[in-house]
């Protein structure tokens, strides 16, 4: 009986000790297209339309936007360069809608 006493101690106490310090899970390297963009960042949007590609080299201003000729001023500082890039397909889509209809379908790429 006191051999079966020691040995339950004995597995209990290996089993509630500590290992070591327990490590986060590693992650894998944001790549330049998962990160955020940034004020500051110099980035080109290219629009592939019926009409041919056009291509903008911007640089993000202080309040997080970008000129984009006829589309004004669209903000893309926190997105990821492929959301920037559904967001300007998105705004781009709707101004051609109701004025140049032509130019559709569109495709945009934003890249660093």
């Amino acid at each position: 009986m006191r051999v079966v006493v020691v040995l339950l101690c004995v597995v209990f106490a290996c089993g509630c000790a500590e290992r070591g310090p327990k490590q986060a899970p590693a992650s894998a390297p944001i790549t330049p297209a998962e990160a955020p963009l940034a004020v500051g960042d110099s980035i080109c949007v290219t629009v592939h339309s019926p009409r041919g590609e056009q291509t903008f080299p911007c640089v993000i201003d202080s309040q997080g936007n970008i000129p984009l000729g006829l589309m004004g001023r669209v903000h893309v500082a926190g997105f990821t360069p492929p959301q920037a890039a559904k967001e300007i397909e998105r705004r781009y889509r709707n101004m051609c809608i109701a004025d140049w209809p032509n130019l559709l379908p569109v495709h945009v790429e934003v890249s660093r």
